[in-house]
């Protein structure tokens, strides 16, 4: 009794080997394999074809004034429709319509971009936008290069429907504080410079309040002597006035003087 048993659960258990085996081999014919994958690509034919068009913006990384130290944002957007801004960012056409990523590659001078958002966001209608921001910090002067990748996704596969990088470059220029170990000298010297301009521009204006007070006084000092010379000088005309009627007076008196003596002059002798 026992040994029937084992051989019916033998015989059971390999027909279900049996079993998995056929269906394993059905599922995993090469006829089957190449209709799921003549499927798969021609939904990835449509998803393409269902994408239009868009636009991508970024920061130009000459305008972020990159420092060593010191951290910049670089930022993207990703627009359903195309409207260019003319805000002084970068724009790029793109193809939307299916799930974005965006990733962003920095090299040169120690620089590291560290993402502060979502990888991947939705762009599927002409209203859609979505946003993107990093944080770029370089270490040292040089020059750094930055590579945006935009990917649209066949859903959320990895599946890529369309990409495309955009690259750019910039200098990251010392700090005054990091220019080298005689940049004191440098510092010293413009201080000089500024310091020499401003007493200059002290001594000029010195100099012209001083000579304005000296044009002050002798103005001044002109009017008191005419003033003074007016005064002293006599009146034009008045002392001959003066003159002539002391003559006329004397000349009357010696008039009058000649009548009275005139009778005994001419009294007949006796």
């Amino acid at each position: 009794m026992r040994r029937r048993t084992v051989m019916l659960v033998g015989i059971g258990v390999g027909l279900l080997l049996l079993f998995a085996a056929s269906t394993n081999y059905t599922l995993m014919s090469p006829d089957r394999s190449r209709e799921n994958q003549q499927e798969y690509i021609q939904e990835l034919d449509k998803a393409r074809r269902q994408l239009f068009r868009g636009l991508l913006t970024y920061s130009d990384v000459k305008a972020l004034g990159l420092v060593p130290g010191e951290s910049r944002w670089f930022h993207a957007q990703v627009n359903g429709d195309w409207h260019p801004t003319g805000s002084g960012d970068a724009e790029s056409e793109v193809r939307v319509g299916a799930q974005i990523g965006l990733r962003l590659h920095c090299s040169g001078a120690g620089v590291s971009c560290t993402p502060v958002s979502s990888e991947r966001q939705n762009v599927l209608a002409k209203h859609d936008m979505a946003t993107w921001a990093w944080n770029v910090t370089a270490k040292r002067p040089g020059t750094v290069s930055l590579a945006l990748t935009m990917t649209a996704y066949y859903r959320d596969t990895d599946s890529v429907l369309f990409e495309k990088t955009t690259t750019s470059q910039a200098t990251v220029t010392a700090a005054a504080d990091d220019a080298g170990p005689f940049s004191w000298v440098g510092s010293a010297l413009l201080w000089i410079k500024s310091a020499v301009v401003e007493l200059g521009v002290m001594a000029g204006a010195i100099a012209a309040t001083w000579g304005l007070y000296l044009a002050w006084r002798n103005r001044r000092d002109s009017v008191g002597e005419s003033e003074e010379d007016s005064a002293a000088q006599p009146v034009h005309g008045s002392e001959p006035r003066r003159t002539q009627a002391g003559a006329t007076q004397l000349g009357r008196s010696d008039g009058a003087q000649a009548r009275a003596a005139s009778p005994d002059d001419t009294s007949p002798s006796s």
